[in-house]
């Protein structure tokens, strides 16, 4: 299997767990920053709000690119999503000179894996995003609360994370 790193493509197996494993750790470290900026988010959260969705964006290729964003549901939308918009983005995968920023392992969209990168992205997200709210007070999610991957990813999402 091919792994990029900064200096190029590297051929190694990576098994689902190997992969997880390092999703996680990347998640990690950016955990103490998105704690933030969920609590920053989750304190603008207009009362018209009926339900707030943290929304998992993996690429389409299956490289392992991911965003993490807070949406909102409700009556007038557009406002809403004003509301909150500063803080909304959790994890916002960019490509630069040195690679992935934040450094999740980019896998070669062309190979035959075993695994589809995009559920191993998106449960391993979710799973953190779960730990992450858990740890937050419990008044300060004020709406129903959902991990949602739009796009379909994903074979283990919780139902619902909190109400309060």
């Amino acid at each position: 299997m091919r792994v990029a790193k900064p200096d190029g493509w590297s051929e190694r197996r990576m098994s689902r767990e190997d992969y997880c494993s390092e999703v996680r750790q990347v998640l990690e470290g950016m955990a103490e920053h998105a704690a933030r900026q969920i609590s920053a988010c989750l304190d603008k959260v207009p009362a018209e709000a009926v339900a707030v969705s943290f929304d998992l964006f993996p690429d389409q290729d299956g490289e392992g690119l991911l965003n993490v964003r807070i949406s909102l549901e409700g009556p007038n939308l557009a406002v809403l999503q004003r509301a909150i918009e500063e803080h909304s983005a959790i994890v916002s995968t960019t490509i630069g000179k040195a690679g992935l920023e934040p450094p999740f392992p980019l896998m070669d969209p062309f190979e035959d894996l075993g695994f589809s990168v995009q559920d191993a992205l998106v449960d391993e997200a979710a799973a953190w995003l779960l730990e992450l709210c858990a740890k937050l007070p419990p008044s300060t999610i004020a709406a129903p609360a959902f991990i949602r991957s739009p796009e379909g990813y994903g074979s283990n999402l919780p139902p619902q994370i909190a109400s309060t």
